[in-house]
């Protein structure tokens, strides 16, 4: 029986450093996401959704100028686009999609 409980403890030891490391990586991409700025060019369209990519979409909340702000609080990448999370001034959460929002430059990193 003392062999199983060590056994189990290895086990569960192990499952508490893969699932330590896994958390601290995904913390880690979003803390660095986070630090990155937004440059707008022209008229940026904001969508309440990030999908679906490629059709016409009604789901626009905001469109934001070269003069306007936004927090970058997500970043990830598809295939063929890139998608950014954002929130705007008035607090709202929205999404930035390379090809159908218009021209934004991401800075940092």
């Amino acid at each position: 029986m003392p062999k199983n409980r060590t056994a189990l403890r290895v086990v569960l030891a192990i499952c508490g450093i893969v699932v330590t490391l896994v958390v601290g990586a995904i913390a880690v991409d979003t803390l660095e996401d986070r630090q990155r700025t937004l440059a707008f060019e022209g008229s940026v369209r904001v969508f309440q959704t990030d999908f679906p990519l490629g059709q016409s979409r009604t789901d626009i909340i905001a469109t934001l100028h070269s003069n306007d702000h936004a927090k970058v609080l997500r970043i990830w990448y598809g295939k063929d686009y890139e998608c950014v999370k954002i929130q705007v001034s008035d607090g709202r959460v929205g999404y930035l999609i390379s090809g159908e929002s218009g021209f934004y430059n991401l800075s940092g990193r």
